[in-house]
């Protein structure tokens, strides 16, 4: 069964289609066979003339496996690496008009059996939180904001975007600034890792802000035509957390500058890392942060005498050893062992036979591996 209208607020019927300061459409669709509801809501507001105005959309869906209301959201197919907060046409958009001066915010909340990660950051602060040295900003997050599956949270963010343009006889100056935060509370841990939180329940949030000032000369001489900037400064900003048990926290700050069209610069970036980030996953690698091989010789440019043999340094001894939670100090050690399963030598494209097994040393912290005497045939035709 499905039930569909629209609705204005507090106008006449004569003009309520353009003039209607809050108006929206709706749409019921009751399924009595799967058990289902659903609830889609569109909403605008136009307010003194388009002093305020803005959109956006109200979902609410239950069955008998799932539900969810999201008053507005994010988009999760955006492309991370041109994300933009206050385009996101899934959130609810809201802009302040006041003459030359026009102010866009966005916000949404969603709770439910279906919640996102913590959406992308924006694309022009990850570029100008860039390595000094010309490197990719290392985002500490999940690379891929995806829902959870069947995993119930609840979720909220909000922002505010502003640009501002001068333009008085030859001077000019560009303005941009925004902030925003993203909050998430979602049980991300269930079975084995549920110790992690507060019974599998994690917090996790972002908060970040952004302000690019660019001044100058607007010049159109017979010498020369075009714009000299005088000031150009650009501040981005970022916080991380994730708590409660373990807690992690991550900042980043950057500023650049460049005054008199560079003849001064400034670039200066401070970031920090405290804490540690929650890792429980029943496939995962016990061994990720302190790997089983330490370091293969020869390697890469290393010198390499005839007789040299392969050799292999291990971070753990060769039998049964022990591995404490350093995380968790009171849960019980584990127990290991690695068996060595398979290793290859290769020239090119062939095999270069080696001894079957390993030689250690006492303390099975090293090994060696003889290779077999084989032969080179060199044939030179002139």
């Amino acid at each position: 069964m499905g039930l569909n209208g629209g609705g204005y607020l507090v106008q006449p019927l004569n003009t309520r289609s353009k003039e209607a300061a809050i108006s929206g459409t709706f749409e019921i669709v009751i399924d009595f066979v799967n058990k289902s509801f659903d609830l889609g809501v569109n909403l605008k507001v136009n307010v003194a003339n388009g002093i305020v105005h803005g959109n956006g959309d109200i979902v609410m869906h239950a069955s008998k496996n799932e539900w969810f209301i999201y008053l507005g959201q994010w988009d999760v197919y955006a492309n991370p690496n041109s994300y933009e907060p206050w385009n996101d046409e899934k959130r609810i958009l809201v802009g302040v008009s006041l003459g030359p001066i026009q102010s866009d915010f966005n916000l949404y909340f969603m709770m439910g059996s279906i919640v996102p990660e913590l959406p992308p950051l924006p694309a022009k602060l990850l570029a100008n939180l860039g390595m000094q040295d010309g490197g990719s900003f290392q985002d500490p997050r999940k690379p891929n904001p995806t829902f959870n599956d069947k995993k119930p949270g609840f979720a909220f963010g909000a922002g505010f975007h502003k640009e501002i343009d001068i333009n008085v006889l030859i001077f000019y100056a560009n303005i941009e600034f925004f902030a925003g935060f993203d909050l998430l509370l979602a049980k991300k841990f269930s079975g084995d890792c549920e110790h992690l939180g507060i019974n599998g329940w994690r917090a996790e949030g972002q908060a970040y802000a952004y302000l690019s000032v660019e001044a100058g000369l607007r010049l159109n001489l017979w010498i020369y035509e075009g714009d000299f900037k005088l000031i150009d400064i650009k501040v981005a900003a970022l916080i991380y957390a994730q708590f409660p048990n373990p807690n992690y926290v991550y900042a980043a700050l950057r500023l650049k500058a460049a005054v008199l069209g560079g003849l001064i610069k400034v670039d200066k970036q401070v970031k920090f890392e405290v804490g540690k980030k929650a890792k429980c996953n029943e496939n995962s690698n016990p061994f990720s942060d302190l790997p089983i091989v330490s370091e293969i010789y020869p390697s890469g440019d290393d010198p390499v005498e005839v007789f040299d043999d392969i050799r292999v340094a291990f971070n753990y001894p060769r039998d049964v050893f022990k591995v404490f939670n350093e995380e968790f100090p009171d849960e019980p050690s584990r127990f290991y062992y690695y068996k060595i399963h398979k290793v290859e030598l290769k020239k090119g494209n062939v095999n270069v036979p080696l001894e079957p097994e390993p030689i250690y040393t006492k303390d099975g912290y090293s090994a060696k591996f003889p290779t077999k005497n084989y032969e080179f045939f060199l044939k030179i035709v002139i």
